[in-house]
């Protein structure tokens, strides 16, 4: 039984208070008789004792009532962002994998009806499309890992090196894009680690969505409020859709409005995890800014 469950149980509260309880009994008696010796003054004593052993049980049975509440509190919001989470998870599948299957599906109609070399073309796509099956089913077990993840998986690590990391990273596997940034020399901070999944997602996301044949995407990072750092990624694509942007940042979808994509919400769960959160504007002159704000005394509960 883990340290929580045990603290919050019904009988270990009433065993505590009647170890309390037996001990002040019998400590206070004795010390009475040892050291009191008129009948009267004994008495008072005694009266005065049960009055503060009155007040003392009262403060420890509050103690560990309001323990247990505020455990119970704490997993019921953990069960809240789970529910969330599955929620927003069913959607997406639900919705990716329906239109992908119907892709595949007709392909694959054509190629029965075709077979010429045209039917080459098809087969790359029906390919494309199964990359894309097994991509959003290891995002999934991802997302799923870290949602039901309840360790604080803090360490400290140079921000800075983390970023330049998934920079080159990501240019291995799109070299055609530009990334930039602007960084200082090193940023000490105490993170969950899987914060540079969230910002390769993040940079992922501004290449494959560009309309650009030269895509550009720049990272930087700068002081925010009440010394919070801010990791600023901004790109010149044709900007995030209203709709994916208002999902993003409520955190949650509706029957109407769907996510794209799995990506954007891994990075958006790792975010939260670390006690950061996201802000999603228009680049200027065109193109989508998306600032994460991180605690800078790391993950809060």
């Amino acid at each position: 039984m883990s340290k929580r469950t045990y603290l919050e149980s019904p009988a270990v509260i009433a065993g505590v208070y009647l170890i309390f309880g037996l001990l002040w009994i019998a400590i206070t008696d004795y010390l009475l008789h040892v050291t009191i010796g008129e009948e009267i003054v004994l008495t008072q004593l005694q009266i005065l004792k049960g009055g503060v052993f009155v007040v003392l049980s009262t403060s420890l049975i509050y103690t560990l009532v309001w323990y247990g509440y505020r455990s119970h509190e704490e997993t019921a919001r953990r069960l809240d962002r789970s529910i969330q989470q599955t929620s927003i998870l069913h959607r997406i599948l639900r919705h990716n994998l329906r239109n992908i299957c119907n892709v595949i599906k007709g392909n694959v109609e054509i190629l029965m009806e075709d077979g010429t070399e045209a039917g080459e073309q098809h087969l790359h796509s029906i390919d494309e499309q199964a990359d894309h099956l097994i991509d959003l089913s290891d995002k999934t077990r991802y997302l799923r890992s870290v949602v039901m993840d309840d360790f604080d998986r803090s360490e400290r690590f140079d921000l800075v090196a983390l970023l330049e990391a998934e920079a080159a990273h990501v240019r291995e596997s799109y070299p055609w894009a530009e990334i930039t940034l602007n960084l200082p020399d090193a940023i000490w901070v105490d993170f969950d680690r899987r914060l540079e999944r969230a910002i390769r997602e993040l940079l992922v996301n501004a290449i494959e969505h560009n309309d650009r044949l030269e895509p550009s995407v720049s990272i930087s990072i700068k002081p925010a409020e009440l010394g919070n750092i801010e990791i600023i990624i901004a790109d010149n694509g044709p900007g995030m859709p209203d709709i994916e942007r208002s999902v993003l940042q409520a955190g949650y979808e509706t029957p109407m409005f769907h996510s794209q994509g799995l990506g954007l919400w891994i990075s958006r769960t790792i975010v939260s995890h670390n006690g950061g959160h996201f802000l999603i504007t228009d680049n200027s002159p065109r193109g989508t800014v998306i600032s994460i704000t991180l605690p800078v005394l790391g993950r809060r509960s």
